[in-house]
């Protein structure tokens, strides 16, 4: 028996192709998570002994590599993360007030991920703020440009996140 599984994306259906089963078998294939929960997904061979059972969508939205077996046959498959999403990538500031006096500094986090929470490694990420920007929930207010946004790399670490340390200019200049 031979089993193979594609890639795919989170929430994005796939299939499960078990080859050498008795023609008119009934075929059931486990799936492993990533988070160690199973699943099992049912079929039946064709005439030629082979049967295509699909996973749901609905099963494939934690990333990560999964593993699919039947009949002691196995294959390893990964979910990629979908695209980014705003509205569950986050953006978390040390503090909500940064003073315009040369030496107050905050440091901010941004982390990135798609519509499951699923993070997006190596993406890139910048940063800037201008006098009067406000961030909900994170910055009320900045009084002045932010003079230097600085991090050593510009992409997102494997967690989807990259930390950034701001600086704002002095008053009047």
């Amino acid at each position: 028996v031979q089993i193979e599984v594609p890639d795919t994306v989170a929430h994005f259906e796939t299939e499960v192709t078990v080859r050498g089963a008795p023609s008119g078998a009934a075929v059931t294939a486990t799936v492993h998570t990533p988070d160690g929960a199973r699943m099992q997904v049912n079929g039946t061979a064709n005439a030629s002994g082979t049967a295509h059972l699909q996973i749901p969508d609905r099963e494939l939205k934690k990333a990560g590599t999964y593993r699919a077996s039947a009949h002691g046959a196995e294959a390893i498959f990964e979910v990629f993360p979908g695209e980014p999403d705003a509205r569950v990538s986050t953006v978390a500031v040390s503090k909500t007030y940064i003073a315009a006096n040369g030496v107050d500094m905050a440091r901010a986090e941004v982390r990135i991920t798609d519509e499951f929470s699923n993070p997006l490694p190596f993406h890139e990420v910048s940063l800037a703020g201008r006098a009067g920007d406000t961030l909900p929930g994170a910055v009320d207010y900045v009084e002045v440009r932010i003079r230097r946004v600085t991090t050593p790399v510009k992409y997102a670490d494997p967690g989807g996140s990259l930390n950034f340390l701001l600086d704002p200019d002095n008053p009047g200049s």
